[in-house]
């Protein structure tokens, strides 16, 4: 079992876990040295933090790749790794009460709806408060990223689905991807991506 508990090392902007296993070494950010979270990929193909790696840069935006000293511009050259940010989400944690005999375990992205359920104590769960917490179904679950709430456990992966779910924060390629537009962002910011970018994916598609 590995513990990563960004709140007792300073400056820590990685993700504060209980993991099952340790986590492979891509996915842990050479600055903070624990899970990334938001993670990024540099122009050089190095990944970080999304706050670590913009904390090391200048005020003009420019930054020096930690890893290998390469120049990069963060508005330019710095890419949301979708791809890494979804087998992150997918990693194996426990609750961080698991110390005090709660059994849970699951995804990372479920981690935070789990923290939010009303706990009294240190009790030991009854087999029906166990059912609801842990393998219900149609128990409601808070999403961790836009904060909806009220959603069957059961569906919570359709929100998050990056094709045909609803989650306003859900980091998608944008459609033109086929045609080579590189862009990637939150699902709520693609429709004024789109309107902006109208020229460029003209422009790529012929």
């Amino acid at each position: 079992m590995a513990s990563v508990d960004a709140a007792s090392q300073s400056g820590v902007s990685g993700y504060e876990a209980v993991f099952d296993e340790d986590p492979e070494r891509k996915y842990v950010c050479p600055v903070c040295l624990t899970v990334m979270k938001d993670a990024v990929q540099t122009s050089c193909g190095h990944r970080f933090c999304e706050t670590c790696i913009r904390k090391v840069a200048n005020r003009s935006g420019m930054c020096k790749c930690p890893v290998d000293n390469t120049w990069f511009d963060t508005e330019f050259e710095l890419f949301p790794d979708v791809a890494i940010r979804r087998e992150i989400l997918s990693l194996k944690v426990k609750c961080e009460q698991h110390h005090k005999d709660c059994s849970w375990t699951g995804e990372l992205r479920d981690l935070e709806s789990h923290m939010t359920l009303p706990v009294k104590g240190t009790f030991k769960p009854n087999a029906r408060w166990k059912h609801q917490l842990l393998d219900c179904r149609k128990f409601p679950v808070v999403c961790s990223l836009c904060g909806k709430s009220r959603i069957n456990r059961e569906d919570i992966s359709c929100h998050l689905n990056e094709k045909s779910g609803d989650c306003p924060r859900v980091i998608i390629p944008c459609p033109y991807q086929k045609y080579g537009c590189q862009f990637a962002g939150r699902r709520e910011v693609m429709a004024s991506h789109e309107k902006e970018a109208a020229h460029l994916h003209l422009t790529c598609m012929e």
